[in-house]
């Protein structure tokens, strides 16, 4: 056996020799080459041992291959490993391997090899497999079996994106899960503590923005709520939804809030509300705001506030009106305020129509003075506000007409009660002479 043990390294290198390769330990460092008498450490430096293996071979895809390998074929009954790449440290009192990449089979290799790629590290003991590269692809993170392309496992599983050319305290971004909840959220740099900036409820499938975990408040019942929290307590602390986009051409949707019903058999889509450029702009906006509902069919715009504020109902042109209604408007109580008022009626120096001239105009013309004809109310509509004004002109002076009437009738019922006492005085005169 010694015989053999010495013999050994005569056998190997004349093995290598064989098929043209280099085997040696070729320095006073100790470093070893297969294909090379001249094993480097290169870019390592130090006081470092290098194994190299080296193609001589100057063409295309002539590559430097490690292999390790097994006879074992299977039956597999627990994942067994086909060989490792190890880390040790000889040094250490206690287990001494400190890391290590091993091919582990998975199921039986009689015709073609199946199996997955593990990378274990160790914590002060026997290392543990940290991730898995499975046979169909999948990277599992502190799991044997991934679910999915890349998969995170622990008690409370944390991905982290580190930003390093972000400032001190904003670099790292990290997606966990923990209560029933999946957060979206910062860690500080030291990984000490870090702020949730949205929140998805796994059961009740609720969403927050803003860190706080959301709720349905007085909505209540089966409800999915997004919650956009500020958590500032100081005046104008707000909290916003913004819809954007880049689009600067006439008619170009910025965005919408729409509501679906999505177990519909026909149209989905029961209303929206919308906005959308008027114009070509690259530097100012003009928008328009449309709200939208569905009748038995697709939504229609119901209702539309221009970029001037005037608001059309029905109508998606209002033109200069602040309100156009193409309909009928109901309502119990309406007031309209104007500025000025028919009092003007009542200060002296007011001159009055007469009923000469008032029957004289309402014969030429069809209507009254000051009140517009039928044919201009319907060609421009009618403005309540000033007409109720002109019909209070009339009114006032047709009040102040009665008054004057009403004097006249109090006169002349004065002078006929004067000439009913004469009248009776020469009754009693000629009763007396005739008798």
């Amino acid at each position: 056996m010694k015989k053999l043990i010495f013999l050994l390294p005569t056998l190997l290198l004349a093995y290598f020799a064989q098929g043209q390769n280099t085997f040696e330990n070729s320095n006073a460092e100790g470093n070893v080459g297969i294909g090379t008498l001249s094993p480097s450490a290169y870019g390592h430096g130090g006081n470092n041992r290098i194994l190299e293996i080296k193609n001589a071979n100057s063409i295309p895809n002539s590559q430097s291959h490690l292999m390790l390998s097994t006879g074992f074929t299977g039956p597999i009954t627990n994942s067994t490993s086909i060989g490792s790449l190890s880390w040790v440290a000889p040094g250490a009192a206690s287990y001494k391997i400190m890391g290590y990449i091993g091919g582990i089979l998975t199921a039986d290799v009689n015709n073609s090899a199946i199996g997955n790629i593990a990378i274990a590290t160790a914590n002060g003991g026997v290392p543990q497999i940290r991730m898995t590269i499975a046979a169909n692809g999948n990277v599992g993170v502190g799991t044997f079996e991934p679910v999915r392309l890349f998969t995170v496992s622990a008690p409370t599983p944390e991905f982290v994106l580190q930003d390093i050319g972000r400032p001190v305290d904003q670099k790292n971004y990290r997606i966990y899960t923990h209560d029933n909840v999946t957060v979206f959220g910062t860690l500080n740099d030291a990984g000490t503590s870090g702020k949730d900036d949205m929140v998805i409820d796994q059961l009740s499938g609720n969403v927050t923005i803003g860190g706080k975990q959301a709720s349905s408040y007085t909505h209540g019942g089966n409800n999915r709520v997004m919650e956009i929290w500020n958590h500032n307590t100081a005046n104008n602390s707000q909290a916003h939804l913004m819809l954007s986009s880049g689009a600067t051409g006439a008619s170009s949707s910025i965005g919408t809030i729409s509501w679906a019903l999505t177990n519909s058999n026909n149209n989905q889509l029961g209303a929206y509300i919308g906005s959308r450029t008027t114009s070509v702009s690259s530097t100012a906006p003009y928008t328009l705001l449309t709200f939208a509902t569905a009748n038995g069919g697709l939504p229609t715009e119901k209702m539309t506030i221009m970029p001037d504020g005037n608001v059309g109902i029905g109508t998606a042109e209002p033109g200069d009106n602040k309100l156009a209604v193409s309909g009928t408007i109901a309502a119990k109580r309406v007031k309209v305020t104007a500025s000025g008022w028919a009092d003007y009626v009542f200060a002296p120096g007011y001159e009055l129509p007469t009923f000469a001239g008032l029957e004289q105009f309402i014969a030429s013309n069809g209507h009254l003075p000051g009140i517009p004809s039928a044919a201009s109310l319907e060609k421009e509509g009618l403005d309540i506000g000033d007409m109720q004004k002109r019909q209070m002109e009339k009114i006032e002076e047709l009040a102040l007409l009665l008054i004057q009437l009403n004097k006249q009738v109090e006169k002349l019922e004065e002078k006929v009660t004067q000439q009913q006492a004469v009248i009776e005085q020469q009754q009693q005169i000629i009763s007396k002479n005739g008798k």
